[in-house]
């Protein structure tokens, strides 16, 4: 799964950002927030919140509120500092304790959030809700008793009658019973969980993976059967019930799951662990030692891959080429037992005692238990790992991202070698503002798969923003070299070039980028040229610049940023040809009448172009509305000072770039 973060931005502004709305009461901001939150529209319901703030400064609500759009948004420090501002301001709040919870969870602080689940509890005891946060978090941590001892608290407080969530709750610690071992109470609680909602998948899935554990075939397969109706593109579930069926040595039905899990996602390796177990187990050696070799190149540091292609190997008489498979588990896995009694075979066969019997004596010591032998590593543990995994993108899909962060660690645990866990995970650590984490993940995955485009990518992003540019260049370079139509690398290094300076290689970029033409749509394409256009501008190219905001606008009508550069160059160019404060009224106009009177910098434009003009009254008049909305001091001093030469009659000019 591919989760860029990709962010396509104009990479600059040509004169002041987006500002917060004009004055009402807190009130009326707040409700206005709310109803904007609850769409998705986090941007526009924290500039409203912000705004009620501002006129009520110490409301506890109103920053509990933010802080969950902060949330939202994954900008995780900012939702701490206004959960903290909520709780000083009403140290009794438990709905504040309770979304920093949520954000502590999210940064992987799993001790901070279950102290802020201790205060909200503390306030309020009979808050089910965060009895599962709190169980969450202790089974994050690996300490199921206390996560199965809070499920079932919640489980006692849930309302009932909201099925699906109740229901959630069931497979919550159904999946804790698993980690203890105890598949009878894991079984137990999946099957109520599917008395109260009997179409969720998930459920069914989760109690056929209980069934293989006791090696009930036939249940496991009826359950994974059910969870196939209901979601015919689960490629885990068909894997699972092809490897039920090999259990039962039906091997046509399990070869044709393992094919079906494949046509869904051909880069799973475990179904093709699953299929090369088949097809040894069927003597079909060529064909096992194929999807061996497909499962070590999505895993390279698979070592059960590389023992059972040697296997393979070597019953096809192949000794060289099962030792040097046994050797590589060998170092991937130095306790593997049966990887030193199999390449002792080998040695063997190829008449070289010596070393034969260093490794059965390798093998004979390690199967002392003290010595902590792995005569194979743990079945089905990319099994656990890729359930484990699919939970966290389940989560991430409907917007929980502190299960899906805790998801995507227990698959890593499973499976450390899990390069796309590692970069989801790092995805949400930067998400979160946390680079450092995220970069350590990259790099992670990056050592394990060097070619993996996603890795460099998301990396790069990490470092662009944490200001190492060099580095950013470097990642969305690699991504280049392994993919080069990848428009967003090109994009990004563009940005990332024109912080630098190098407004030359950022042209570049963006240029190439918009060669892509099969590869963008017309919102990304509309981006691109304004990239452009705004380093055509710093380089005082302005036909350029016009030109290319204009084909922003073509691309995109509504692409606010790109029409307030173009009125801006209009009304404000150092250079006199270009300027046509007609054109620029007449972009600002329509600017502000988009924005619906939301945006002070459209305001700030359509007063320069009235300026331009001649019209100075109606220049002074926009710009006191731009000063009124205004976000901060800073801005609203830059706009005085340009008042001021409206009410001397004076237009403003750039300076000219050099």
């Amino acid at each position: 799964m591919q989760r860029l973060f990709l962010t396509l931005i104009l990479a600059g502004t040509c004169s002041l950002a987006v500002p917060a709305l004009g004055a009402q009461d807190a009130q009326w901001y707040f409700n206005r927030a709310e109803d904007l939150n609850s769409k998705g529209e986090w941007d526009k319901a924290i500039a409203d919140y912000t705004e009620s703030l501002r006129l009520d400064p110490e409301n506890a609500v109103t920053y509990r509120s933010r802080g969950v759009a902060w949330y939202s948004k994954r900008e995780y420090g900012k939702a701490i500092a206004d959960c903290n501002e909520a709780v000083r301001f009403d140290p009794a709040y438990a709905e504040a304790y309770d979304i920093r919870g949520l954000v502590w969870f999210a940064k992987g602080d799993y001790d901070k959030a279950i102290a802020d689940f201790n205060k909200a509890l503390a306030i309020r005891p009979g808050d089910g809700e965060a009895y599962n946060e709190r169980a969450a978090a202790w089974f994050a941590k690996g300490d199921y008793d206390k996560a199965i001892a809070d499920f079932s608290q919640a489980l006692r407080l849930f309302d009932r009658n909201d099925a699906v969530r109740y229901a959630n709750l069931y497979d919550n610690r159904a999946y804790a019973w698993c980690k203890k071992g105890d598949y009878d109470k894991a079984i137990a609680d999946s099957s109520q969980a599917l008395r109260i909602n009997p179409q969720n998948a998930y459920s069914y899935s989760s109690r056929a993976w209980a069934w293989t554990q006791k090696r009930d075939w036939d249940k496991a397969i009826v359950d994974y059967n059910q969870a196939l109706r209901i979601n015919p593109k689960d490629a885990g579930n068909y894997s699972g019930r092809g490897w039920a069926w090999e259990q039962k040595h039906d091997w046509d039905k399990a070869a044709a799951d393992f094919g079906q899990a494949l046509a869904i996602d051909p880069n799973y390796a475990e179904a093709h662990m699953n299929r090369g177990d088949l097809w040894y187990n069927k003597g079909d050696y060529d064909k096992a030692i194929a999807d061996y070799t497909e499962a070590i190149r999505l895993q390279p540091h698979n070592a059960e891959a590389y023992d059972n292609r040697g296997d393979a190997w070597e019953h096809n008489g192949e000794h060289t080429k099962a030792i040097a498979d046994y050797s590589a588990a060998i170092r991937l896995a130095p306790k593997f037992t049966a990887a030193y009694k199999s390449r002792g075979d080998a040695y063997h066969s190829q008449g070289d005692q010596h070393k034969a019997e260093e490794d059965y004596a390798r093998a004979k010591e390690l199967e002392n238990p003290a010595n902590g032998a792995a005569a194979r590593p743990a079945v089905n543990v990319d099994q656990s790992a890729r359930e484990a995994f699919e939970r966290g993108n389940a989560a991430f899909a409907r917007g929980d991202f502190d299960q899906a962060l805790s998801g995507y660690a227990e698959a890593i645990r499973l499976n450390p070698k899990y390069v796309t866990a590692l970069i989801d995970r790092g995805n949400i650590y930067q998400a979160r503002g946390d680079s450092g984490r995220a970069i350590a993940d990259y790099n992670e995955a990056i050592r394990l798969d060097p070619n993996t485009a996603e890795g460099h990518y998301n990396r790069g992003n990490a470092y662009a923003a944490s200001g190492d540019l060099d580095k950013a260049i470097a990642d969305y370079g690699e991504v280049l070299r392994i993919n080069p139509k990848n428009v967003a690398a090109y994009n990004n290094r563009g940005n990332v070039c024109k912080a630098k300076g190098d407004y030359d290689k950022a042209i570049a970029d963006f240029s190439q980028a918009l060669l892509l033409r099969d590869s963008i749509d017309a919102a990304t394409r509309a981006v691109l040229h304004g990239n452009r256009g705004l380093i055509w501008y710093e380089k005082g190219e302005y036909d350029k610049a016009i030109a290319d905001y204009s084909q922003a606008l073509t691309a995109d009508p509504n692409f606010v940023n790109a029409g307030r550069c173009l009125a801006w160059l209009y009304a404000t160019c150092p250079v006199e040809k270009y300027r046509d404060g007609k054109k620029a009224v007449e972009i600002a106009n329509k600017l502000c009448q988009s924005a619906a009177g939301k945006n002070w910098g459209c305001f700030d434009a359509l007063a320069a172009a009235y300026a331009e003009s001649g019209n100075f009254d109606q220049a002074a008049e926009w710009q006191a509305k731009a000063i009124e909305l205004a976000p901060d001091a800073t801005a609203r001093q830059e706009l005085r000072s340009r008042l001021e030469l409206y009410q001397q009659r004076k237009p403003f000019r750039e300076r000219a770039k050099k």
